[in-house]
């Protein structure tokens, strides 16, 4: 039986690569109170916020620390600002967030993303931490794009060992 807290998260998933598969143009929207605020649905909601070009929502989950990077490195203190180095811009919006939980553990939350304007998917690793009993994105790493038939998950990624487009760079 699956985990109850998954579910309207399953329907929302469902909802948005439904509408993208119809060919509907409009941006797909989420009931961000239907996800549950843990360590895998701040992932998935972050996801699609900055996929989505939802500045406020991106930010409202980075903690103090990823803000202030964000200010500091990213054109207008923009979230989305930070990944166009890394053709953000020309993947389309979200159109399936897949949580790798055999790739992940208790802080690194791995995601395989694929967009509407493209047949690839992304990689994308994020360390997720509570502050004040609130789940929060601290780092970001990743978003490296493969074929999707390939998909071979980059393990030195996940290890940390591989730091590309890490975010917030080392100083």
């Amino acid at each position: 039986m699956p985990n109850r807290q998954l579910i309207p998260f399953l329907l929302i998933l469902l909802v948005i690569t439904t509408s993208l598969a119809c060919g509907q143009t409009v941006m797909p929207t989420i009931d961000v109170a239907e996800i549950p605020h843990d360590f895998i649905g701040t992932g998935t909601i972050f996801i699609w916020a900055i996929g989505n070009h939802d500045e406020q929502l991106a930010r409202s989950l980075l903690t103090e620390r990823a803000q202030d990077a964000v200010d500091k490195y990213c054109e207008n203190g923009n979230v989305t600002a930070c990944l166009t180095k890394v053709g953000l811009e020309n993947w389309g919006v979200t159109k399936d967030i897949t949580f790798a939980s055999d790739f992940s553990d208790k802080s690194t939350a791995v995601y395989s993303v694929t967009w509407s304007a493209s047949d690839q998917h992304t990689w994308i690793v994020l360390e997720i931490v509570i502050v004040n009993g609130e789940w929060q994105v601290d780092s970001w790493r990743g978003f490296i794009s493969s074929k999707a038939s390939e998909g071979e998950f980059p393990y030195d990624l996940f290890k940390g060992t591989d730091s590309i487009n890490l975010f917030p760079p080392d100083e």
